[in-house]
């Protein structure tokens, strides 16, 4: 069995102390404090030296702090001569910066992966990453895994006939076809024309959802403007109840109020990101996504 070492950042702690205890072991120790001056302090305070050591941080809100601390995790743990340093992200910052829309744009996901590799890291891990096109801006191995699966077989028991799946854009027709593989239900999906980052123009609907419960699978909800507008099309187009399961609960700006009126029965998300308890209406349902984590983590350092 290879030895190997969890550390994590500040972004998710509580995903990273479960994903420790499905490894059988516990979070390695160390301090990470913020100066006066806004800059950040990292120190490992345990021995990793020729040790696998596997790095779990979320890209998530203050995404620029979690980044640099990230990095600076890297560097300490490179200087500790480790066997090995893989990055664990449940949630990958910069995701929807991966092209450039208009002149004199930087490519920011890109940049992050080669900070990634400068840094230190052998390897990353990436759940549910939001374009897969980022999966090549790096030079180093990357794993990519997904809770569309545990995610789609929560709502396994509610599932009939009379259910459709609906793809709410062309980039999620890849997590709308990993649920198709947990039922037998045909797709539906959403054309949209966009004419910036978070405007879409028009929306149409390729096939029927007239008269059938709806589930859609994203790896995402962000602002939930562009969900808001899906579930006025489908309403409008006949849909009955409506069921939306997302791995990364991003809810920014004004995601919440829009998602408390919305015709949603049920929202399931993951904990690839922490939600805090203003957050957490009703009809939302948290899944934990550590087992999913600790698999891939099992399979890279071959423990078990």
């Amino acid at each position: 069995m290879n030895k190997f070492v969890l550390l994590s950042g500040s972004s998710n702690r509580p995903l990273a102390q479960k994903i420790a205890r499905q490894l059988g072991t516990s979070l390695g120790q160390i301090d990470i404090q913020q100066f006066s001056d806004g800059e950040t302090y990292v120190n490992i305070q345990v021995d990793i030296a020729d040790q696998l050591v596997y790095i779990i941080q979320s890209g998530s809100n203050r995404a620029n702090q979690h980044l640099m601390e990230l990095l600076l995790m890297i560097d300490a743990a490179w200087r500790l001569n480790p066997q090995k340093i893989v990055v664990v992200f449940p949630f990958f910052p910069y995701r929807r910066q991966e092209r450039k829309v208009k002149s004199g744009e930087p490519i920011s996901a890109q940049l992050v992966a080669d900070l990634i590799e400068t840094a230190g890291a052998d390897k990353a891990i990436i759940m549910d990453i939001h374009s897969t096109k980022i999966l090549n801006f790096f030079d180093i191995p990357v794993a990519h895994i997904s809770a569309t699966e545990k995610i789609a077989k929560y709502f396994i028991d509610k599932i009939d006939d009379n259910w459709v799946l609906v793809a709410p854009d062309e980039g999620s027709l890849w997590h709308t076809e990993n649920a198709a593989d947990v039922f037998d239900l045909p797709i539906v999906q959403i054309i949209k024309q966009r004419t910036r980052h978070d405007k879409v123009a028009k929306m149409k609907l390729q096939g029927s959802v007239e008269g059938k419960n709806v589930l859609m699978i994203d790896d995402e909800v962000n602002t939930a403007g562009t969900l808001i507008e899906a579930l006025d099309l489908l309403k409008h187009e006949g849909a009955k109840d409506i069921y939306f399961g997302c791995t990364h609960p991003v809810l920014s700006g004004p995601a919440i109020n829009r998602l408390r009126n919305a015709p949603l029965k049920e929202i399931v998300v993951t904990n690839s990101i922490v939600l805090p308890k203003e957050k957490q209406l009703p009809n939302i349902k948290i899944l934990s996504a550590a087992e999913i984590i600790a698999e891939a983590i099992k399979q890279d350092a071959q423990i078990g």
